[in-house]
């Protein structure tokens, strides 16, 4: 579906430490505390960049989302 190629694509659009950011949050369902850990950033910080990325994926989502409709 149309849906997955878009998400796939917005995947796409980050940059690895965003991708290792948010592997570790969702697909190893570690902590904002032991993200922060990792990454040497504050929990807070964690909080703040997975916000930040889950809103540029979206934008990014919908941007290929409209490209596609208008094909």
């Amino acid at each position: 579906s149309s849906d997955v190629c878009s998400s796939d694509l917005a995947v796409k659009t980050l940059n690895l430490e965003e991708k290792q950011l948010l592997v570790m949050r969702f697909a190893e369902n570690m902590s904002a505390k032991e993200t922060g850990n990792v990454l040497g950033i504050s929990e807070g910080a964690v909080r703040v960049r997975q916000m930040r990325i889950l809103v540029k994926l979206k934008k990014e989502i919908l941007r290929f989302m409209k490209e596609d409709e208008s094909i």
